[in-house]
């Protein structure tokens, strides 16, 4: 019956009415990275794009993509972070995976050599939590306890020593913490009891301890027990009390503090008079925080449009980012910017010269930008037959008849719910491709350029 052509046509078009359908709406979380981005999906699948000259994007090569690419085919991933170059994720088993750029030995390996595919860290299965700095990394058990490894020349892993640290070593012993926000070379950290602790360089006043003496160890910063958030970039940091108020400290070259000015402040200072601050993120020299109104504002470095006010000009007191409400989740690295909305949509901003906004080009954006679920769509249907696949329907093995004269990079193959089920990397202008080992059904095939993507379904009998 599959091969009769009334079938073929019924699921031509069932399929392509599917694709269609597909909402934008399916991101759970997403993160940023230098100028790579990495996702999880309401389906516990993981995706990547932008940079990938260290394998930050899991998969498999360092070839940089302008689009979301699927990372292997599991659909248990719960949580990611990324560091500048490399990604940390876990899986609902509470195992720890790894990847990307390892010379300071953030990945916890063991050793210095980079991973292009996600690899498990140790044998453990009792990791809840992970927070990645440019080049360091921290982890949490579920008994509370901390861990980092990775660059540590200014005791920014808090173990009490300086030089990188190769494998995933307790902080101390307590097993209070509640959030932990890394930097370039310093962290905060929130305790359950409210509490602050900073370590790692404090040149600018970064660690909020009023002097500028740097430590490599967790001391707690005054004596407040009222903190709720949490944020660092660069050299300063952020933090919101319980009354709403924001409060900012350390370096302030660009205006990244908020205040008005570009004086450093080595303690922390109130950010104007709003009481209505509920969250705060930062990276590089940009700060976006979200006021219990819905609305976002944003202060600091611009020149890539990060600030998502529509232009590239510098601010020093947070600006509206206007008509961008109803966000749930955002977060933000060296130059651009990720936020979920509460319909689980996508939304970037900012540096695009990596692909890093995933939406097909290298343009910066300089203002929230949606993207859509990176599933197949009728709109990349080839209908001009500039690729063509043979045999169609196959026994096990099919070809491209490439009129496009353009290399193909990858191909990937969707079931008709959607599930991954075949990738392969090309990079050629055909190759014989090899699906003995699937079902007999149709497929969806996703083939990837350089510049473009074209959708084809194969039909295997």
């Amino acid at each position: 019956m599959k091969n009769h052509p009334f079938f073929k046509i019924i699921t031509t078009f069932v399929l392509l009415t599917f694709f269609q359908n597909i909402s934008a709406q399916c991101w759970n979380s997403v993160v940023v990275g230098g100028e790579h981005t990495i996702g999880i999906q309401s389906n516990g699948t993981l995706w990547g794009w932008g940079l990938n000259s260290n394998g930050q994007l899991g998969n498999g090569t360092n070839v940089s993509s302008n689009i979301p690419i699927q990372i292997g085919t599991d659909n248990d991933w719960t949580a990611v972070s990324a560091g500048f170059d490399f990604t940390l994720a876990l899986k609902s088993n509470g195992t720890l995976w790894a990847w990307g750029r390892n010379a300071q030995g953030q990945l916890g390996f063991g050793n210095s050599t980079n991973v292009s595919i996600p690899t498990q860290v140790g044998n453990d299965t009792d990791w809840v939590k992970i927070f990645t700095g440019s080049f360091f990394s921290f982890a949490q058990k579920n008994n509370g306890t901390l861990w980092s490894c990775g660059n540590n020349y200014n005791g920014q892993l808090g173990l009490g020593v300086s030089g990188s640290v190769w494998v995933f070593t307790q902080i101390g012993s307590d097993t209070d913490w509640l959030e932990v926000y890394p930097s370039g070379d310093h962290c905060l950290a929130l305790k359950n009891n409210g509490t602050i602790w900073s370590w790692g360089f404090n040149n600018f006043g970064q660690l909020g301890t009023q002097n500028t003496n740097s430590s490599n160890i967790p001391i707690q910063m005054g004596s407040d027990t009222d903190w709720v958030e949490i944020s660092t970039c660069g050299h300063s940091s952020f933090a919101i009390k319980q009354n709403g108020t924001l409060w900012s400290w350390g370096m302030n070259t660009v205006g990244q503090l908020g205040v008005g000015n570009t004086s450093n402040i080595p303690i922390p200072t109130q950010l104007g008079t709003a009481t209505n601050w509920s969250k705060i993120e930062s990276g590089g020299l940009t700060s976006i925080a979200k006021k219990t109104d819905g609305t976002f504002w944003s202060w600091g470095l611009n020149s890539n449009g990060q600030l998502g006010i529509g232009n590239s000009n510098n601010r020093n007191v947070p600006t509206l980012i206007s008509g961008f409400t109803d966000c749930n989740y955002f977060n933000l690295s060296n130059n651009h910017v990720v936020a979920i909305k509460s319909d689980e949509t996508l939304w970037l901003w900012g540096n695009n010269s990596n692909g890093q906004i995933g939406n097909n080009s290298n343009v910066n954006r300089l203002v929230p930008t949606t993207i859509a679920c990176p599933t197949l769509s009728v709109e990349n249907i080839d209908l001009n037959n500039n690729l063509t696949i043979y045999p169609n329907p196959t026994q096990g093995k099919f070809n491209f008849q490439n009129s496009t004269n353009t290399i193909i990079n990858q191909i990937d193959l969707f079931s008709i719910d959607g599930r991954l089920v075949y990738s392969k990397r090309i990079n050629d202008f055909t190759e014989t491709i090899d699906i003995n080992h699937l079902a007999n059904e149709s497929y969806f095939v996703k083939i990837y350029f350089s510049d473009s993507v074209i959708n084809k379904i194969i039909i295997k009998n």
